[in-house]
């Protein structure tokens, strides 16, 4: 998997399929986009996820960061809460880190109660790449292990 940066990149304006092969194992990688208007493309029971990477822009607004959580509160309950699906691994993923946000302050009183989940809370720059990789193992290996 090819982690360098991408000078073009952009906030996911579409939804996106993309799949790939690490350690042998086929991933495809559902990339929704984050706008209001497209957040309903989410919830499509068609796309059975076995992991999720919820990804929150650090620098966003209080009143962005609660939306997220809404959000988030929301897929939840449709892909873990109401299925069989309760050990699925959840990467809750600060962005934008190389902009220096208060990152234990954003993500900790955003995502305080997230009960029983299997989660883990990650930070990275999408811009540097800086996390990326440490991340993407944590869920790695939380999905073997559910695999098993």
């Amino acid at each position: 998997m090819d982690l360098s940066f991408d000078t073009k990149l952009r906030p996911t304006l579409g939804f996106q399929v993309f799949n790939f092969m690490m350690e042998k194992v086929n991933f495809r990688i559902f990339d929704a986009p984050g706008q209001e208007k497209l957040r309903d493309t989410w919830y499509d029971t068609k796309l059975n996820p076995q992991a999720i990477v919820y990804v929150i822009d650090l620098t966003s607004s209080n009143e962005i960061q609660q939306i997220a959580k809404k959000e988030f509160d929301r897929i939840v309950e449709f892909y873990i809460t109401n299925t069989p699906n309760k050990k699925m691994p959840i990467l809750i993923l600060g962005n934008k880190i190389d902009l220096k946000p208060d990152k234990d302050l954003l993500l900790n009183d955003i995502f305080w109660n997230v009960g029983d989940l299997n989660y883990h809370f990650g930070y990275c720059s999408a811009k540097t790449m800086e996390g990326i990789k440490e991340n993407l193992g944590w869920i790695f290996a939380e999905f073997i292990k559910n695999q098993i």
